[in-house]
């Protein structure tokens, strides 16, 4: 009630106060009571929705027009786009505290086998395998890529570790429990996680953990808590401008940070794509789909199997030109999200960054050769926000 008047406020409880004291007294005979209802029906303010209760979110169950009262007043805005400039040195920043680690490891997040070796081809010192599957990535193949991954990776030395999806609905329990216990004693050197209750299920078992960007992470006591439940590192989350990330990379706690990959902006059961519910046949695998702004910005729209709705900004993320940066202040482990790339644009990705690494451990600065060819790999656009803002 917290968007409403005093005497809206006094009527919705009221009415509701009424319904649930005739539940209590007589449970097994309740019935709706029609007067209540009529009374709030005609006295809202929005139309009213069940929402998700029972069934998945369609067009019919959200007032798009903004006809009850104004629309939200918010406008879309020229997204900020990376153009080259020669790379910031250590002493750009407001501090310059040569970090003696330097970077220590480069992690790659992948989703097809072709991915995974792309990535350890070219640098990658550990990958990570998300257990989410996106429609638009499903190439037919009925083996198990994460196997597969995992039996080529222990050959070539480098660790797998498992990440969790970023959205663990009750429903997604029992499935990411079977995903985890099914790899974590075949092949998994650790495991990501986003959510705590997932975290929970299996803190115990003996497996190292960290906490993915799920988690959002956003100052040292939420990373200090973290390390304090069992978990050996967390991520930043990648909402954080260049003054919080440095003061938390400052801290104790263990901290990794996303440097490139797509920023996902929201998850949601709505699906714009089948918005009237009917029985779509994959309509989101026939053609690429995206929402635009008024601005002409493009936002991408990716579904998983359960038909969630993963809606992406139109820039990815680039934070290249920081790192000299970030290291002085204390970064020793980043990452890169890939698993949206092809193989050849990681390869390519995964090597600028391996080369940037044993620059910045040397103290030489960066490539800017390297620095202009990631922002011509992607003529879509990279974008370092909200580290600029």
């Amino acid at each position: 009630g917290r968007m409403r008047d005093s005497k809206y406020i006094s009527h919705l409880v009221q009415t509701y106060r009424q319904a649930l004291d005739r539940i209590i007294s007589d449970q097994e005979g309740y019935e709706l009571d029609p007067e209540g209802m009529a009374a709030l029906e005609e006295n809202k303010i929005r139309h009213f929705t069940a929402g998700s209760i029972g069934k998945t979110l369609r067009e019919d169950h959200v007032d798009i027009t903004g006809s009850r009262e104004p629309a939200f007043i918010s406008q879309a805005v020229d997204l900020p786009r990376l153009v080259f400039t020669e790379p910031l040195a250590a002493k750009d920043g407001k501090i310059d505290l040569i970090s003696p680690e330097g970077i220590q490891e480069l992690s790659v997040k992948v989703n097809t086998y072709a991915g995974a070796v792309a990535a350890v081809k070219n640098g990658a010192d550990k990958l990570i395998i998300g257990s989410e599957e996106y429609r638009q990535q499903d190439d037919g193949n009925s083996g198990d890529r994460l196997q597969e991954i995992i039996d080529w990776a222990r050959g070539e030395k480098v660790p797998v570790w498992l990440e969790t999806p970023r959205i663990a609905a009750q429903k997604d329990i029992d499935r990411i429990s079977s995903a985890i216990s099914k790899y974590a004693g075949n092949g998994i050197a650790g495991m990501v996680f986003n959510d705590y209750g997932s975290f929970h299920l299996f803190k115990n078992e003996g497996w190292p953990m960290m906490g993915g960007t799920g988690l959002n992470i956003t100052n040292h006591l939420a990373a200090s808590l973290a390390a304090s439940q069992g978990m050996t590192r967390t991520t930043a989350s990648p909402e954080l401008d260049i003054d919080s990330l440095t003061s938390l990379l400052q801290k104790e706690a263990e901290v990794e940070v996303m440097v490139q990959g797509p920023l996902c902006g929201f998850i949601t059961d709505y699906c714009f794509i089948d918005s009237e519910g009917s029985h779509c046949g994959i309509k989101c695998t026939a053609a690429p789909y995206q929402l635009r702004d008024k601005k002409g910005q493009a936002y991408f729209v990716r579904t998983d199997h359960d038909c969630r709705n993963y809606v992406y900004y139109p820039f990815d993320l680039c934070l290249y030109n920081y790192l000299s940066l970030l290291s002085s202040n204390g970064l020793r482990y980043i990452r890169i999200d890939g698993h949206l790339y092809e193989p050849e644009l990681l390869g390519q990705v995964t090597a600028i960054y391996r080369r940037a690494i044993d620059r910045v451990n040397k103290h030489q600065p960066l490539d800017a050769k390297d620095y202009k060819t990631i922002i011509d790999l992607f003529p879509g656009g990279l974008t370092a926000l909200p580290a600029e803002f």
